[in-house]
This record gives structure tokens, C-alpha cells and sequence, in this order.
């Protein structure tokens, strides 16, 4: 049998490592070095070894998965936190209250449980900020095009209009939305400037989950170990030589004895890292009034700017300059959790004719204009929606 706690270890070595790269790939460490140049060789030839037909396969799953709105993985996280319940309520609830009765140990775990889900819930359900003809009203003067990450005559060539600033069409839901940031597998939808704040909810709520079902696992293997004295035991070898109990043996034991009790203790434990490493990212983000979107966008602008300049190329033309849309870190929180005072309760519940009419003249109607502008700004060799280039 596999030994399980150097498997646990390597595993945390390698999402550390993981996380580590992605939270900095986009720095001034990482944007250019020769790691991350050796990681994309290394991943293209991994690629290159493997047989057509299993490439082809993957990429269809992955379009599938991915790039098409489908409830899988909403039912996969729903039977997730399901499993994980029904095994704390069947294994570590009635050892918990055996050894120590006189504590509530159902209370915390529910009332996180359904915190989690109504964050899941409203941000599946509610409007991320979704931008047509109709609503552009709503979303056209919230921010300043600053002719850098956003230009003012930046057209969606689906939509029909110029985009507002901080805007994108997802091509996944096809419709432009307002302060994108990404769209979401896990809850079917996009994740914008109106249900941000319920996403990051969700996020800390699940994070709380996950910690809280790996703590109470813990303990009642704790009350296992100490009941029957498990560290004074000893342990024959493979050459039936007596020695003390270690943490490794005691581990792979409890794994035997009690395998979904321990799956409970580290299985969240090992979801939880990456996903608390995620959650910091979004809180960061939120904080200094930035998006996902618009960080890969700006990293690849740099990076197309320092090929430019290696090519030979003034390096004080088309010099990059975006200031960001900071406002200080009360303003910006307040612009997460109360978007709707942003956008103005005027805009957002009025129905003016007046701007509805300044609205409809800003869109573009016409073909003929509607085909001069709407022309592609990103740099040679931009890449599609995944890297961020193809809608500057």
C-alpha cells in the first residue's frame, strides 16, 4: 500500500509552487525569466509527444467543459460538499459527542454550510452586470476610457456598441459585461461588477467549509488516537524488530483503520490551500480596484511592448502609463459591495428618455460605421479571449 503522508507532503510542495508561479507570472520576476520560458518549452513538447487522436479528444472535453455554459460542475461542487457532510454526520459527529458531549458540534458546520450555499446561490442567480442596447445607459459613464488598457472608440463587434470602459464580451455567455473580471465553470455564469461581492463571499464561506470539515475530522481522530493510546504503541517492522510509534506509521494506520474519517482530514485541507491562495488573489484584486481581466491584459501589453523593443523599436513610443482605477482602499470596497451606488440609483433604476436616446446614439446603427471602427487593436500575435489581447 501507498504510503500516504509523503504523498500529502509532495502534494502541498507542488501547489505551493504552483500558486507561487501563478500569482507572479505576471510580475516584473517572472514575466520575462527563464523559468517561465522553460515551463511553456517543457508544456509544448509534453504536448507535441502526445497522439493526435488523445489531443483531439481533451480539446473537445475541454470546449465542453470550459468554453460552454453547462451544470456539471455546479452538480460536481454540490455533490462535493455533500459527500464531505454526510461523511462528517455518519463518522466524526458521534465521536465528537461520545468523548466530548457537552459541546455543539452541528451548530458551526450547518450555519457555514448554508452561508456557503447562499453565496453560491445568488452569485449563480444574480446579474453580473450584463450590458446590451437597452442597459448602456446604466454602465456608459461609470468609468473614463484611459486609452490604454481601454479605448474610447473600442467597438464589440457582437453587441453592435462601444464598449464602456472596464467592459468585455464574454464569449462564453455572449454578452458584454460590465467590470468583467472571468467567467466562472463553477457557478455558470460571469463574474462582474454586480455579483463580485457574492463571489467573494462564496469564496471565503468555502474556504471556512473546508477548514471547519477537516478540523472536526482531525478531532475525533485525535479522540481515536488518545483513547487507545495509540503513541505508546509500538510497531513491527519487516523484519519483525519492535519499534516506537511515528507520525508516518500512525498516519497510514488511521488511514485503515478509519479511511473516510482521514480523507475528511486532509481532502479539504488539500482543496483549501489553492483555494484559500485563490481567494487572497480576488480579495487583493478587489482591494486595489483591479480585475483578473484586466491584469492578463496589461501583462500582455508589457510583454508585447519588451518584444517591441528587442526588435529594434523606440522604447518611448506607445509608452504604457495606465494609472488604474484606485480610488483607496475604502472607496474601492465600497465600490465591490454597494455597485449599485456606483453605477447611480438613477441610472440603474431610471427610465429616462433623454438617456436612453444618448444611449441609442452612442451605439452604432449604422453598418458602415459600425465596420470603421470595429477593427482590431491588439498587437501582432495577440492571443484569443483566454490570454486577454483580442478585444483591446
Amino acid at each position: 500500500m501507498f504510503d500516504l503522508l509523503p504523498l500529502l507532503i509532495a502534494y502541498l510542495a507542488i501547489c505551493t509552487a504552483l500558486l507561487t508561479l501563478y500569482f507572479l507570472s505576471d510580475t516584473k520576476l517572472l514575466r520575462n525569466s527563464p523559468l517561465k520560458t522553460y515551463l511553456i518549452r517543457s508544456y509544448k513538447s509534453t504536448v507535441r509527444l502526445c497522439p493526435i487522436a488523445i489531443r483531439r479528444t481533451i480539446a473537445e472535453l475541454v470546449t465542453v467543459l470550459l468554453y460552454r455554459r453547462n451544470t456539471a460542475f455546479q452538480c460536481l461542487l454540490v455533490g462535493l460538499l455533500g459527500l464531505g457532510y454526510f461523511i462528517m454526520l455518519r463518522d466524526a459527529i458521534p465521536i465528537l459527542y461520545h468523548w466530548d458531549y457537552h459541546s455543539n458540534h452541528v451548530f458551526l458546520p450547518l450555519l457555514l454550510l448554508f452561508t456557503c450555499l447562499c453565496f453560491y446561490a445568488c452569485t449563480c442567480l444574480s446579474d453580473p452586470g450584463e450590458i446590451t442596447e437597452r442597459t448602456l445607459y446604466k454602465y456608459q459613464p461609470v468609468y473614463g476610457h484611459d486609452g490604454q488598457l481601454f479605448r474610447d472608440d473600442s467597438c464589440c463587434r457582437t453587441c453592435g456598441f462601444v464598449r464602456p470602459a472596464r467592459s468585455r464580451h464574454c464569449d462564453t455567455c455572449d454578452v458584454c459585461i460590465h467590470r468583467y473580471d472571468h467567467h466562472c465553470v463553477w457557478t455558470n455564469c460571469c463574474i462582474g461588477g454586480l455579483n463580485l461581492r457574492y463571489f467573494l463571499g462564496f469564496l471565503v464561506s468555502l474556504c471556512c467549509v473546508c477548514l471547519n470539515a477537516s478540523w472536526l475530522a482531525i478531532e475525533s481522530l485525535g479522540h481515536v488516537v488518545s483513547a487507545h493510546r495509540m503513541w505508546e504503541a509500538v510497531w513491527l517492522d519487516a523484519e519483525n524488530r519492535q519499534q516506537p510509534m511515528n507520525l508516518r506509521v500512525l498516519v497510514q494506520h488511521l488511514f485503515v483503520t478509519y479511511p473516510r474519517l482521514v480523507l475528511l482530514a486532509f481532502g479539504p485541507v488539500l482543496v483549501a490551500l489553492p483555494l484559500i491562495g485563490y481567494t487572497c488573489y480576488h480579495l487583493y484584486l478587489a482591494g486595489t480596484n483591479q480585475t483578473g481581466y484586466e491584469r492578463r491584459k496589461l501583462a500582455n501589453l508589457l510583454a508585447e511592448r519588451q518584444r517591441y523593443c528587442r526588435l529594434g523599436g523606440d522604447i518611448n513610443a506607445g509608452a504604457i502609463s495606465a494609472t488604474g482605477f484606485g480610488r483607496g482602499w475604502r472607496q474601492n470596497w465600497r465600490e465591490v459591495l454597494l455597485p449599485h451606488d456606483r453605477l447611480g440609483r438613477d441610472r440603474v433604476y431610471g427610465s429616462s428618455s433623454s438617456a436612453a436616446a444618448s444611449a441609442r446614439r452612442t451605439s452604432f446603427s449604422s453598418s458602415k460605421r459600425r465596420n470603421n471602427i470595429a477593427t482590431d487593436y491588439a498587437p501582432a500575435g495577440s492571443t484569443n479571449s483566454s490570454g486577454g489581447m483580442r478585444d483591446l
